[in-house]
């Protein structure tokens, strides 16, 4: 599985970002493309530490359970998330689309930092660099995707 950090990963998210509009409709769900980038960035932010979410007890940080869901299983559409990486008010599109690039530089940076120390994930706990930065493009090519990009 791809991390974003890998060469001309991040490239590609990026590339594909800027066919995103405020009025594109998701293809399922029900986010607005300013919350999927409010959310996208929210969980950039989750994974550097700059936003602490509650560790959910869950059968995902079971080492067999958590590997098939990061590396194995593709999302599922509609799965919950953790209210801390919903916004609780409208988002402005430009505004969300700026911190999405500015945390995705901070995640790239921290991708290549072998003593960067990654914050644990609400639901799957501990992860490797590695693991990260599978879960980080698996999620925001999910989202992209939601949004046919």
């Amino acid at each position: 599985m791809p991390k974003i950090w890998e060469p001309g990963r991040a490239e590609s998210i990026l590339q594909r970002l800027e066919s995103l509009r405020a009025d594109t409709k998701p293809q399922w769900g029900k986010f607005t493309s300013d919350a999927m980038l409010f959310h996208c960035t929210a969980g950039i932010r989750m994974a550097l530490g700059e936003l602490e979410v509650l560790p959910k007890i869950s059968l995902l940080a079971a080492w067999p359970v958590k590997k098939l869901v990061i590396y194995v299983m593709p999302f599922p559409k509609n799965a919950p998330t953790a209210p801390e990486l919903l916004p609780v008010s409208p988002v402005e599109f430009g505004k969300a689309k700026r911190e999405f690039l500015e945390t995705m530089d901070r995640l790239r940076a921290a991708g290549q930092d072998p003593e960067f120390r990654w914050a644990p994930h609400a639901a799957f706990g501990r992860l490797t660099p590695d693991d990260w930065g599978t879960l980080m493009h698996k999620h925001i090519d999910y989202h992209w995707k939601q949004f046919g990009l």
